[in-house]
């Protein structure tokens, strides 16, 4: 910019006619850069668009290639890949071909305002008004003068290209949150536990409702088991109590005050959750443990892995407790994992336990092994347990069956199993599917084992 002023004054003050002639050009670059920019940030933006699609789909192919393989859709898979991978091609060239007029026509403008120069100066020449000497000096200031508008030109389109990309990363950091901290949000004092959910209502979507005027209360140190048809709404009272979402009606309180009036950073500190979808981080499994509690000693990490009853585990493992998990904990089996995060949640001491089908993939004999570590686990603090597979509730104080998101009954294993209601039908249909799940194994073990 100073070269282009600098040139500008120069030219000016030696051959103002000069100078007039060239600025003509300067109006026509503007009024052409506006519309380049309009329609080149349109046709970039379509490109960044289909290159995180297809990016997307390379990511989760990489992440599931043993499902596919394992499922004979390799061909479809590559197929839809190509698909948007000639998307992305199209939308590229295309896109440079709506662009790529830019920068010849800004060269031609320059090579007009050169052609501009030349004449105007030779008709100088001619009429005696203009030297040779001047108009030689006058060329080179021109060319000090033109040459940056051809230089802003190839940086406009790298600066279109860029601005397009930029534009969904700023579209996904400028989204504001649906749930903050309120003004006068406070860190929760120390937790007792006394868990109410007070007419509850809630859905994911406007207009289906998930929760409907739910009450339920959980005493401080109980462990309340929630059982009940997939889609009901089971999970949804773990989000709401960990605040991933906020009701629709009602209330969710803890000690007594609504914990949208808590801090979500503190609230969450109370509150050690072990969901069905678990997640490791690349590292070692100590590296994962230390997580909950990362000024612990390898020592204590291990002792904790002894007491929750998962030390033979993970012992076990290639490098013991330096066995790498890998990304997201691919190196380890999805039961291996779990076992990580229930020793995780240990380690983390929070006041208020929360199991969504922590037990789900972990076989029969390691479940039944750890269900004294489970207790250990829940000794002294309120437990939330989520599970389908009975076995790991019987032993709860309560259990709530829910339905249609409302509780339906509640009781001990004993009391609702007497009254005969829906938690005794749903147990009578559990029982008779792991008794006959059984005998139609036997001749198949049988078989393989002769």
């Amino acid at each position: 910019m100073l070269r282009l002023c600098l040139s500008g004054l120069l030219l000016w003050l030696i051959a103002p006619a000069l100078l007039a002639g060239l600025a003509a050009v300067v109006p026509v670059l503007i009024l052409a850069t506006v519309l380049f920019k309009r329609v080149a940030q349109r046709s970039w933006a379509k490109v960044a668009e289909n290159r995180s699609r297809f990016t997307a789909h390379l990511v989760e192919t990489v992440a599931a290639v043993r499902l596919i393989k394992q499922s004979g859709r390799d061909r479809e898979n590559l197929a839809k890949y190509q698909r948007l991978l000639e998307d992305f091609n199209s939308s590229l060239i295309f896109g440079s071909v709506r662009s790529g007029w830019f920068a010849p026509f800004a060269g031609l403008l320059t090579t007009a305002g050169l052609a501009m120069t030349l004449i105007v100066g030779g008709r100088g020449l001619a009429l005696g008004t203009l030297t040779l000497g001047e108009l030689t000096q006058s060329l080179f200031y021109v060319f000090l003068f033109l040459a940056p508008l051809q230089e802003f030109s190839d940086l406009f389109e790298r600066f279109a290209n860029g601005t397009a990309c930029a534009q969904r990363i700023f579209l996904l950091l400028d989204t504001e949150p649906e749930i903050t901290d309120g003004p006068a949000a406070l860190a929760p004092p120390a937790v007792q536990g006394h868990i109410e959910f007070r007419d509850v209502g809630f859905g994911y979507h406007p207009g289906r409702p998930v929760i409907r005027d739910l009450n339920l209360t959980i005493e401080p140190g109980e462990l309340l088991a929630i059982v009940g048809p997939t889609g009901h709404g089971k999970s949804a009272l773990v989000q709401l109590l960990t605040r991933f979402y906020d009701v629709d009606a009602g209330a969710v309180l803890l000690d007594g005050h609504d914990i949208s009036s808590f801090a979500e950073r503190s609230l969450r500190s109370h509150i050690g959750a072990v969901l069905q979808d678990n997640v490791l981080f690349s590292g070692t499994v100590l590296d994962n443990l230390r997580l909950a509690k990362p000024d612990a000693a390898d020592e204590d990490l291990i002792a904790a892995s002894k007491r929750i009853g998962a030390h033979d585990v993970l012992n076990a493992l290639p490098h013991s407790y330096a066995t790498q998990v890998g990304p997201l904990g691919s190196q380890l089996s999805q039961g291996q994992r779990q076992l990580v995060c229930l020793v995780r949640a240990y380690l983390a001491d929070p006041s208020v336990l929360v199991l969504d089908e922590a037990t789900s993939a972990i076989d029969v004999s390691t479940e039944r092994r750890i269900q004294q570590a489970l207790r250990v686990l829940c000794e002294g603090r309120t437990a939330l347990v989520i599970a389908h597979r009975l076995e790991t509730i019987r032993s709860a104080h309560r259990i709530a069956v829910i339905e249609n998101g409302q509780v339906i009954e509640t009781g001990s294993h004993a009391a609702l199993i007497a009254k005969g209601g829906h938690y005794a039908a749903l147990h009578d249909s559990y029982e008779k599917a792991a008794s006959t799940a059984w005998p139609k194994l036997s001749p198949l073990i049988s078989a393989t084992g002769s």
